[in-house]
């Protein structure tokens, strides 16, 4: 948990479940851990962790599956890591470093919203 006590407590949160997302400590197949667990966790109250994942959810990093739980996107990490803020030049070689187990996921899907983000930027 980070110690910065500064912040409001759901973005603690959601600041840590970023860091543990980019580090692959969850993966695409199996659920995050539950609201009460998150609440348990971070000594906060059900509804400051629910807070924290609607964000997450909200930006597309994580989605929901009722009755299951919470998911890492795959296409919201590929865009995270992504640098928007590319600038052009006359070189058209970049690198993708990808921060999860290729074996874990769909690759193609990463590789297309890398491609679309790219395009967008004259690669």
């Amino acid at each position: 948990m980070s110690a910065n006590h500064a912040s409001p407590k759901y973005k603690i949160i959601i600041d840590d479940l970023l860091e543990r997302i980019k580090k692959n400590d969850y993966s695409y197949d199996n659920p995050l851990c539950t609201e009460k667990q998150l609440s348990l966790d971070y000594d906060v109250s059900r509804i400051t962790a629910k807070r924290a994942i609607t964000e997450l959810e909200q930006q597309g990093i994580l989605y929901r599956k009722r009755g299951v739980g919470s998911f890492v996107s795959k296409d919201s990490v590929a865009k995270s890591f992504v640098n928007t803020n590319i600038s052009i030049d006359n070189s058209n070689t970049f690198v993708l470093l990808t921060p999860f187990d290729i074996s874990k996921g769909d690759m193609l899907r990463t590789v297309d919203v890398v491609n679309t983000v790219l395009s967008k930027k004259g690669f």
